[in-house]
């Protein structure tokens, strides 16, 4: 399950999540979310991996040693809404904004130009990662290009919502196919 697998991947980079669940048991079937099921564990990655931060990090942020990670389904108006949302780091615009520079992607005036939710739409280009390294787990910046790609083929929309030092909101939204 999602929740098994944020909890063993937190575990692994001696992390403390706690995982919370709204919709998903009582009004969103699995058949229902199963389709973009490797998407949805990508996200979880990246909001462990990149978002949430080490209990030492977090108290010196005043936040609580246990990161949140929540999920929520919701179904209306013939579509699927998934909300993804993580009390982490939030993303860096600089961050972004230096790798959309080194990929060459924009002239450096574009760039400064860039409001913070331009930038971070920048995250679905292929290649494009803020992480230094990649890891075993994330940074190699394909993740959320496939992520965008899957969520598209299905006819829906993807939205990124984060604000630093508070987390990250990832909300997919689909059609019901049900």
């Amino acid at each position: 399950s999602l929740a098994n697998f944020a909890s063993r991947l937190a575990a692994d980079q001696s992390k403390s999540v706690a995982v919370n669940f709204q919709g998903f048991m009582t009004k969103v079937s699995y058949n229902r979310y199963q389709p973009i099921f490797k998407e949805l564990v990508h996200l979880v990655r990246n909001s462990i991996d990149h978002g949430i931060e080490i209990p030492d990090i977090r108290a010196l942020q005043g936040k609580p040693d246990d990161g949140h990670l929540e999920f929520t389904a919701r179904i209306s108006d013939g579509h699927l809404t998934l909300i993804i949302e993580d009390d982490g780091q939030g993303i860096d615009s600089d961050s972004v904004k230096s790798k959309i520079l080194k990929n060459k992607l924009l002239h450096p005036s574009e760039v400064e130009a860039l409001s913070y939710q331009e930038c971070l739409n920048y995250l679905f280009h292929p290649g494009l990662s803020t992480q230094s390294e990649a890891t075993l787990i994330s940074g190699r910046g394909y993740g959320l290009s496939a992520v965008k790609d899957a969520v598209d083929k299905m006819g829906g929309t993807i939205e990124i919502i984060s604000e630093q030092g508070k987390g990250t909101s990832v909300t997919l939204v689909l059609p019901d196919k049900s």
